[in-house]
């Protein structure tokens, strides 16, 4: 009997320890010098042109990067994509190539733009519902590569 209870003891501290860390911040994506931090913000709207569009609407957004390394960084890549099937639009995994150099200690702001399929269009025949997006942008350095995974929102 103590055996089985050692043992069900055991679990429970170890399910307790699995969900404390699980809880914590990601402390390697929270340090700065780890990855530049990135933001997505969504600049034009999936516009309903009032006709079927085969290849999808066109949207543009604008990443921001801040680079905090005293050394340059250059931006490779960012993929991106609509989260699930529940906004105003669908976003394919799409990945965009880049040779963008930031300096040290310096930001800069990079547009682009994808397609995007409507979901969900209003009674006047617009898509504005909110629209859960992930990606991961690639970085090159001195000190090598790295990546940074980022959430936004659109529409």
């Amino acid at each position: 009997m103590n055996i089985v209870r050692f043992i069900r003891s055991s679990r429970t501290a170890l399910l307790l320890v699995t969900v404390a860390c699980a809880s914590q911040p990601d402390q390697v994506r929270a340090r700065p010098d780890r990855a530049p931090a990135v933001t997505l913000v969504q600049i034009t709207r999936a516009v309903n042109l009032g006709q079927q569009i085969q290849s999808g609407l066109p949207v543009d957004y604008r990443l921001r990067i801040v680079n905090s390394f005293d050394y340059a960084i250059r931006l490779r890549w960012v993929e991106m994509e609509s989260v699930g099937d529940s906004g105003a639009y669908s976003l394919e995994r799409v990945r965009h190539r880049f040779d963008r150099l930031i300096p040290a200690k310096s930001s800069d702001a990079i547009e682009f733009r994808a397609w995007v399929r409507p979901l969900q269009v209003d009674s006047r025949g617009d898509t504005s519902t909110p629209v859960a997006l992930r990606g991961t942008a690639q970085f090159d350095s001195e000190a090598g590569k790295t990546r940074r995974n980022f959430v936004a929102r659109g529409q």
